[in-house]
């Protein structure tokens, strides 16, 4: 919660630009109450989720028009977006729009609940941590059961909202494991890794992934006798996220430009002619089979091309 960013007046969410400053073309005036816990962008809106429910915001920060909040009877922690605009939200709360939904919920993209997908007596203890990927999506928090069955910590669900039996993460996590932080398979098992060697002596809150194998680690810990970190690291070589290739195919109708990945990423294709300023083209999501073709046409002069990830 603030009500300033270095001097400017911005109550609960602000932007920054690259170098730091406040961005002045965003400014949501008083349209977010309390404080703000997660954030996700994308369909062009930023969403906000704190313990006065989700607002959707324009780009400019203005209210988006094709959004209602949904009726929330507790604090919401977590949001994220799956790529068919649906949003997923997690929190400590047991209704929405006085609809049964416990610490998990999904909204269709006007703020609705989407009841297609119900995670029945969910589970059972607030939910601070969400993730989509191609199989399901991936929550985290304080709970110790979802659906009644045991998953300490962390549990995948089905896009029905049902928990998945093929994720299993054992006897869980009770504590602090390998100094805050460590990564797991697909499957849910511990993955054989070395972040223990970070030494992070405090909850880490936020991780950050960069394609092409850099990811960033923010949260309460501090570094101590030259080991360790305050409050915020950079490891490389460590991401999920494959980094996308791109191809150009030509033939008599123009171009084509091929973009392959891991399916079910979406990356924003950008555009070119001096490699400084680049223009969006599209926003794609890699297919089952793992490649896009996207038809450029006939394009005239120098123009280059690029994949970008955002989370």
């Amino acid at each position: 919660m603030f009500n300033q960013v270095d001097g400017v007046t911005r109550k609960h969410l602000a932007r920054l630009t690259a170098d730091g400053a406040v961005d002045a073309a965003f400014d949501p005036g008083s349209r977010v109450g309390g404080t703000v816990f997660d954030i996700a962008l994308g369909w062009g809106r930023v969403l906000a989720a704190g313990d006065a429910g989700v607002v959707a915001l324009a780009l400019d920060g203005s209210r988006a028009g094709d959004f209602a909040p949904p009726a929330i009877d507790g604090d919401v922690f977590a949001v994220a977006l799956q790529p068919n605009g649906k949003i997923v939200i997690g929190g400590e709360f047991t209704r929405v729009n006085d609809v049964t939904r416990n610490n998990v919920a999904r909204l269709n993209r006007d703020g609705s609940l989407d009841e297609s997908f119900d995670p029945g007596v969910g589970p059972n203890a607030s939910v601070h941590a969400l993730a989509v990927d191609r199989d399901g999506i991936l929550i985290g928090g304080l709970f110790v059961t979802v659906e009644g069955l045991s998953s300490r910590r962390l549990a995948r669900l089905g896009f029905d909202g049902r928990l998945s039996r093929d994720f299993m993460v054992g006897s869980g996590f009770d504590g602090t494991i390998q100094a805050n932080v460590t990564l797991i398979n697909g499957d849910g098992s511990l993955a054989n890794n070395e972040l223990g060697m970070l030494s992070l002596n405090g909850p880490v809150y936020s991780v950050s992934e960069l394609p092409g194998g850099s990811s960033v680690f923010g949260g309460s810990f501090i570094k101590r006798d030259e080991r360790g970190y305050n409050r915020f690291a950079l490891l490389d070589y460590l991401s999920s996220v494959q980094p996308p290739s791109l191809g150009l195919l030509t033939g008599e109708a123009g171009y084509r430009l091929t973009v392959s990945g891991a399916a079910g990423q979406t990356y924003y294709l950008e555009f070119s002619g001096d490699l400084i300023e680049w223009l969006g083209l599209s926003r794609v999501t890699i297919p089952e089979e793992g490649t896009v073709v996207i038809d450029l046409g006939s394009a005239a002069g120098n123009r280059y091309y690029r994949a970008v990830y955002r989370e």
